[in-house]
């Protein structure tokens, strides 16, 4: 069945894509929906670029309505927002969902800690949950405000890397980030500090890896 699905993040995984949003219907009197994250048939559940492209060859953007065929809701863990797609069918843009405060602040997560904030990596602050507590876990993707983003670009084991630096609800973040208009065209190679100020953020949980399920900054949308 086709759904419109409001384009929150489109990120970076697994050589693919990682798509997710919140559906959305009605014109005039905009009702909006569950999240919602199209997976493929892949172990990772990434998608291939080209199954997400318009009939253009056009990747979706944030905040893009999407038609997507979705098929069936099939949570995988702590990942409750899956869906299996139909993916001999092109998504198909809709329009665009108003870039205002006021249409934005309404897609936002309750105010509370981005789960459990008790572990970190070496590399990150708060920037993982340890398995054996996911089970009190029940969702995977969450859409915030911030008065100020810090994106420090750096290379680590000769890869370029950006991690994304917040404070939210009183809490310090560092996380990695993958959202690919934020990659090296936009920011540079060069090691370096880009702050954004008055932007949303789309928060990911990623699946169980070493012990792990990572927290990730998939989308940004700037005001």
């Amino acid at each position: 069945m086709i759904h419109s699905v409001i384009c929150l993040a489109n990120s970076y995984k697994n050589g693919g894509r990682c798509f997710a949003g919140r559906l959305v219907r009605g014109n005039k009197e905009i009702e909006i929906g569950p999240w919602v994250r199209p997976v493929g048939n892949r172990q990772g559940g990434e998608l291939l670029i080209e199954e997400t492209e318009y009939p253009d060859g056009r990747s979706p953007q944030l905040l893009d309505v999407v038609a997507i065929d979705l098929q069936k809701h099939e949570p995988r863990d702590h990942q409750k927002e899956d869906w299996s797609f139909d993916s001999t069918k092109r998504w198909r843009r809709d329009g665009q969902f108003p870039r205002t405060h006021r249409s934005l602040d309404r897609l936002l997560a309750e105010p509370e800690p981005l789960w459990s904030i008790r572990s970190s990596s070496v590399s990150g602050i708060a920037d993982r949950v340890p398995w054996d507590e996911l089970e009190q876990v029940h969702d995977s993707l969450r859409f915030i405000r911030l008065d100020q983003l810090q994106l420090k670009v750096a290379y680590a084991d000769e890869k370029w890397r950006c991690r994304a630096h917040f404070t939210y609800l009183g809490n310090e973040y560092n996380l990695v980030m993958t959202d690919p208009n934020y990659g090296k065209r936009r920011l540079g190679e060069e090691p370096r500090t880009v702050t954004l100020k008055d932007c949303y953020v789309t928060v990911s949980l990623a699946e169980i890896w070493r012990g792990f399920a990572y927290k990730l900054v998939a989308g940004i949308v700037e005001m």
